[in-house]
């Protein structure tokens, strides 16, 4: 049917979403909602497109108008993420709020969906206990949810129970072996002590990477920042970060991981201008805020890294297991 067929498109164009051919994907749920116009799921994946591609105006406009259209889950939590991007807190809490009075429960695994994102959001700021009962939320709705399991695990390595976090994680990735899931519970066995357990985690990911190439999905971003954070393979982190920044040329993310990447290749005054980029748009995100202070720092720039540093702290005094410590440390040795 190459003619009338708007689910095989609006599916299609998801489907280039989740492999980052973002410009694809845009494309296809164009055809798509030429076809429906009143259906909203091609419009919410254009959204995400736009969000990906750091043309988060446009993506704001777009799930606004879908929030005004057919105010429910999937646009309210659509919405919530582009506040949250913008550094508004407040609006993106109340969102997320509002996409959660409005599941109707049919789908439990988006009802799971929905309570482990504002619980990822609400871990973001600091706020364990409350992003622990949105995880707790989502794994009533939908047991054994991977993705609110990861958030226990957090939740827990945040505690300081490591034993709980691997219990966790090993969980997770025995079922999903994601890079970045794999990265972390490689880091809260180093933050254990078990540097032998952590390395093997750490051994895993190439092998990951390669497979999810053959599948034609690009994870370029995800490594750059897992080479970068374990000082492992700099010029390969800086390349793919500049590979994911030329195929995300706005996002903040991307930019995000040039910025840290060249700090790692002691490119440090390149670095700056990526960073400062990554926090042009406000997001109160802890890792961007590590970044920038660890960048300002390496270029004597004491009074920018200690408030960048502070405020890493500040926003997730538990933002990553491997590198708090580090931000601890910096902070310290400039006086903060």
């Amino acid at each position: 049917m190459p003619g009338d067929n708007y689910t095989a498109y609006a599916l299609e164009a998801y489907l280039q979403n989740v492999r980052h051919d973002f410009a694809g994907s845009i494309e296809t749920a164009r055809k798509a909602s030429l076809l429906d116009p009143a259906d909203t799921y091609a419009p919410m994946v254009i959204g995400d497109n736009l969000a990906a591609l750091g043309h988060y105006n446009q993506a704001f406009d777009a799930f606004n108008k879908l929030v005004n259209d057919a105010p429910n889950l999937s646009t309210f939590s659509r919405l919530a993420q582009v506040y949250e991007i913008r550094g508004d807190l407040k609006n993106a809490d109340g969102a997320w709020k509002n996409a959660i009075a409005l599941d109707a429960g049919g789908n439990p695994e988006s009802t799971a969906w929905a309570h482990t994102q504002y619980g990822n959001f609400l871990y973001n700021q600091g706020r364990t206990d409350d992003a622990s009962a949105q995880y707790s939320a989502a794994l009533t709705a939908f047991p054994e949810y991977i993705p609110a399991l990861a958030g226990q695990a957090n939740v827990a390595a945040a505690e300081g129970d490591h034993s709980r976090a691997i219990d966790l994680y090993t969980q997770v990735t025995n079922r999903q072996p994601l890079p970045q899931y794999v990265a972390v519970l490689g880091d809260i066995y180093a933050a254990a002590g078990k540097q032998a357990e952590a390395d093997r985690q750490y051994a895993l990911i190439g092998a990951i990477e390669q497979l999810y190439q053959a599948n034609g999905i690009n994870v370029d971003l995800q490594m750059s920042l897992f080479f970068a954070d374990h000082d492992r393979q700099i010029d390969e982190a800086v390349r793919q970060a500049m590979g994911a920044l030329q195929a995300q040329p706005d996002s903040i993310y991307t930019a995000d991981a040039a910025g840290w990447a060249l700090y790692k290749a002691g490119r440090f005054e390149e670095a700056l201008t990526y960073v400062q980029r990554a926090l042009s748009q406000g997001a109160q995100d802890a890792n961007l805020y590590y970044h920038a202070g660890m960048v300002n720092k390496a270029l004597g720039h004491g009074a920018a890294a200690r408030e960048e540093l502070a405020r890493a702290l500040a926003i997730n005094p538990h933002f990553s297991p491997l590198q708090t410590p580090i931000a601890q440390q910096a902070l310290a040795e400039l006086g903060g």
